[in-house]
């Protein structure tokens, strides 16, 4: 499978802290990448670094055989490479249907003097709702579509955020942490629809995770850092049973 997102001996420094010291990852197509590691690893600077939160202080960042090193975040979502963060920032006083809405890219946008010719816009507003529609069917949330999102649980916002990556028509979702305060049932859902949506659409995952037991279960390939390192990476019988990766979590 050809690497939709490829990292080269990236590196982001903050001071004398070397954050992500040479990281070089591959995010397959059509797969679901794992990365883990203990809190202060450098897994959150690393994405933030690939995907033009922070620019690079050495490496590079290859899209679909582009070089996007350095790129504002703008144009890397334009590009098709969609994010989420640890903590959801949905707009609180619209719908989940409006959420998701804003992230449509045919989105004309307000107007005075576009308003003035309804048959311009009308046309591409029915099929941003309709396409909308379809995103939240995909992931069960219907009943939700006109619920503010202040009233959504932590599980429900964390689809939410997919289904806002989804509308984006996104090629490859970059999730950090999307089980981080979902109950055990509803975690494991998520990673179902997942699972499902990279089977039904063609999308390829990179997931920061730190509830292994559950997100483990669903990875293709696992990476892991330590103090801003790659230490190890394979499939996951092979991360599990890596001794470095044990002394790393356990203190074996």
């Amino acid at each position: 499978m050809e690497a939709v997102l490829y990292l080269e001996e990236l590196e982001k420094r903050f001071g004398g802290l070397k954050a992500v010291d040479g990281v070089t990852l591959k995010a397959k197509e059509k797969g679901i990448t794992l990365l883990i590691g203990p809190n202060g690893s450098g897994k959150t600077t690393l994405v933030n670094t690939a995907t033009g939160y922070y620019k690079p202080d050495g490496g590079r960042v290859y899209f679909k055989n582009t070089e996007i090193t350095g790129w504002p975040m703008n144009k890397v979502y334009d590009a098709g490479l969609v994010r989420s963060f640890q903590l959801p920032s949905p707009f609180q006083g619209l719908s989940v249907l409006g959420n998701i809405l804003v992230a449509s890219k045919e989105n004309p946008g307000e107007s005075l003097i576009r308003s003035l010719y309804r048959k311009r816009w009308v046309k591409s507003e029915e099929e941003a709702i309709e396409k909308a529609f379809n995103v939240i069917k995909a992931l069960d949330l219907q009943q939700f579509w006109d619920v503010p999102t202040a009233s959504l649980s932590s599980g429900h916002l964390k689809l939410m955020e997919i289904g806002r990556a989804l509308m984006a028509d996104a090629e490859i979702v970059v999730l950090d942490e999307p089980i981080c305060g979902v109950n055990p049932a509803l975690a494991d859902e998520i990673f179902i629809y997942i699972n499902r949506l990279r089977d039904t659409y063609g999308l390829t995952f990179l997931i920061i995770e730190h509830r292994l037991d559950i997100a483990l279960k669903y990875a293709d390939y696992v990476y892991v850092m330590h103090h801003g390192k790659v230490i190890s990476e394979g499939d996951v019988e092979y991360i599990i049973n890596d001794p470095q990766v044990r002394k790393v979590y356990i203190g074996e």
